[in-house]
């Protein structure tokens, strides 16, 4: 089972603890009525409005962005406009399990570059040397890592896009958990698109803004391969949903508001957790640049398949299986749940491993 498969399948936890990004937003950051939607759309590729203020955002022209339906979408696409199917895709692992399985669909394969629990979760610089130089073209990243949370700062990105470009690849940087680093006091806000000419990058409203019913994401790039990735995205639909673009444009002016409550939920979240991963020490937890979730290792003999097993059964508990990424000995957490949930939902997770050990 995928993992996207199984979170719109997976059954309603009292503490639900298997979410990754903001809650969904109000309606009424959108400061609109119904009626002022238009059903018309306004532009073959995105509304050109919209175009205007992402290709400010990023410093591009606008024909280097193109709006698609959510950062899946964008990856997928990115994917294959990108990459090459006689030529392999250089992939950290783990991974987000979407990212892999999109490549496998396109029969591209997969050379895996090491992100290990062991190392921080650094990308394993030797690896991608070795991928490069047996001809992989597309480089695929994400930062935040999904589903660590580190970080990788633009002087390491740098590096990366510099690798690549000595060896004719891509490099392809899923951003959808980035602007968290910034908003939570971090370095400055930056793109990767920003640092060099064979960056592509997606993103989208979803997981730091919290607006992931309106299926607006991005991808930003090289003019040349943007113009693929239009005509891929002609085989997947016609016309972007012209209320959600509207909408978009209407929150992409209520960004310091979206990210204060951004802010505000990491803030309320983050020192719950803290104080159970410090009192834990059955478990080893990373550092946080921003993420609303946690990942962490489980004791050793002890699967993230049977903590989920027994949370979801005996202590209405839901976390999310390092499995779907590729690490069965680790679990991932959110920490929006509010601090009373989290509170809670932590402290079953460890009556689970007192019945597990």
């Amino acid at each position: 089972m995928s993992y996207l498969h199984w979170s719109k399948t997976r059954p309603f936890a009292k503490y639900n603890l298997a979410g990754s990004g903001v809650p969904t937003a109000d309606a009424a950051t959108f400061d609109t009525t119904l009626s002022a939607i238009t059903m018309s759309s306004k532009g073959a590729y995105g509304d050109p409005v919209l175009l205007e203020i992402l290709a400010n955002r990023y410093g591009v022209h606008p024909d280097q962005v193109l709006p698609v339906p959510g950062t899946s979408m964008a990856n997928f696409v990115a994917i294959a406009a990108a990459g090459k199917s006689d030529h392999p895709v250089a992939m950290e692992s783990p991974v987000y399990d979407p990212i892999t399985l999109s490549s496998q669909f396109l029969n591209m394969p997969i050379v895996p570059l090491s992100r290990s629990p062991e190392n921080g979760f650094l990308l394993n610089q030797d690896e991608l040397a070795n991928a490069l130089a047996k001809g992989a073209k597309l480089v695929v990243v994400t930062n935040l890592h999904n589903p660590s949370g580190q970080y990788l700062d633009a002087e390491t990105i740098s590096k990366i896009a510099a690798q690549c470009r000595k060896n004719g690849a891509t490099l392809l940087v899923d951003e959808v958990y980035l602007d968290a680093v910034h908003i939570v006091g971090g370095p400055s806000w930056w793109s990767g698109v920003t640092l060099a000419d064979n960056i592509v990058i997606t993103n989208s409203l979803t997981k730091v803004y919290g607006l992931s019913g309106l299926r607006c994401g991005w991808i930003v790039g090289p003019a040349a391969i943007l113009d693929r990735a239009r005509e891929i995205v002609n085989l997947l639909h016609v016309d972007l949903p012209t209320p959600s673009s509207e909408l978009a444009l209407r929150a992409l002016g209520q960004f310091p508001a979206l990210e204060a409550r951004h802010r505000a939920i990491h803030e309320a979240g983050q020192p719950v957790y803290l104080r159970w991963a410090n009192e834990e020490k059955r478990i080893r937890s990373y550092p946080n640049f921003g993420a609303l979730f946690e990942c962490f290792k489980l004791p050793v003999g002890v699967t993230s398949d049977q903590i989920e097993a027994v949370l979801v059964s005996k202590y209405e508990t839901q976390v999310v299986p390092g499995r779907f990424f590729g690490i069965p000995d680790h679990v991932r957490v959110s920490t929006a749940a509010g601090p009373a949930d989290l509170a809670e939902g932590l402290a079953r997770i460890s009556q689970a491993l007192d019945d597990l050990i």
